[in-house]
């Protein structure tokens, strides 16, 4: 099942993106760095749009994804994000990846994109997860220096209503 999140939500929406994120084996000093853009607020709720996979058999949260609409560019020591809508999470339990939770949360994205008419989404994606956003048809724009000096990330497009 998928559902809007709660504020109840937040701190087990926190605890999941860094448990999703560490399955890449990334160092631990890089959590340091990533703490603020993995941690989810209440206020995260109001301003963002945030939906949970919830397992129907536990009620537990298997799998978030957030959009967020930048109203403004955002200028950065690694480049410019363009006005508009981003995916700014995706985050699937560690033990339940390539089980098509992320494939559904994308689908549902999707769906409410459509809802909405938004027609076109930005990413800038972890570098393990590239392959899967491609899966599910982004394109590769290029790339995009990370908070991790040394570090690029990916930059992709999904275009929700193809040419």
């Amino acid at each position: 099942m998928i559902r809007s999140a709660k504020p109840s939500d937040v701190a087990e929406l926190t605890d999941l993106s860094f448990r999703s994120k560490g399955y890449w084996g990334y160092p631990a000093h890089y959590f340091e760095i990533w703490k603020d853009e993995l941690t989810v607020s209440a206020g995260d709720l109001a301003g963002k749009t945030i939906y949970v996979h919830e397992d129907e058999s536990t009620l537990g949260i298997t799998g978030y994804y957030s959009l967020v609409f930048l109203e403004n560019e955002l200028v950065f020591s690694g480049g410019v994000l363009a006005r508009g809508w981003w995916l700014e999470h995706m985050f699937v339990e560690p033990a339940l990846i390539g089980k098509r939770i992320g494939t559904r949360l994308f689908q549902h994205m999707r769906e409410i994109c459509l809802q909405r008419r938004i027609w076109t989404i930005g990413i800038l994606a972890d570098p393990h997860a590239q392959g899967f956003y491609e899966k599910m048809g982004c394109v590769y724009l290029g790339e995009y220096a990370s908070s991790i000096p040394g570090r690029t990330t990916p930059h992709l497009q999904y275009r929700v209503l193809p040419e």
